[in-house]
């Protein structure tokens, strides 16, 4: 009489390749959201750095801003918790409150932008040296790849992929 059924060992053996294959397919989703909330951050900071300089090439003057219009100040603050910067109208009388915006706790900035860049009203650019400019990287823990956005003196910003320690 033979009986039907699974020995113990076949068991074992199956759920060994269950576990294996899950603990890779949490591997890998960990990346992806990890390589996800590096890419919003960095598609965050552009477009916000893109509507400022739409805003300064109007050359409409904000609410709150008193005398000359003279541009919108981008600014990466905030050096300990989650990544900050700051957007503010320049005014040459009152300027008003700065926007703070924040990043997703999960990533950093690799390269802080040294300074503030101003982009200035009807097309003068910004408020940078000629030839040179300023980078912001965005990376997370965990994974090698980020992106870098560069903004040149005359405003121009670019993204590239970049590999993060």
């Amino acid at each position: 009489m033979q009986t039907k059924g699974y020995s113990l060992l076949e068991i074992l053996i199956v759920l060994v390749i269950i576990g294996v294959v899950f603990s890779v397919g949490i591997a890998q989703f960990r990346d992806f959201s990890r390589r996800q909330a590096v890419r919003v951050a960095a598609r965050q900071l552009l477009g916000d750095i893109r509507e400022i300089q739409s805003q300064a090439l109007s050359g409409k003057k904000p609410a709150g801003c008193t005398g000359t219009f003279n541009g919108i100040r981008f600014a990466m603050t905030g050096s300990s918790g989650p990544p900050q910067y700051e957007i503010q109208a320049q005014c040459s009388t009152a300027s008003p409150a700065a926007n703070v915006k924040t990043l997703a706790d999960s990533v950093y900035i690799q390269t802080p932008l040294p300074g503030d860049v101003v982009f200035r009203t009807v097309a003068n650019g910004t408020n940078l040296v000629a030839g040179s400019s300023r980078v912001v990287t965005v990376c997370a823990s965990g994974i090698s790849g980020g992106i870098s956005l560069t903004i040149s003196a005359s405003g121009d910003v670019t993204e590239t992929e970049v590999t993060c320690p």
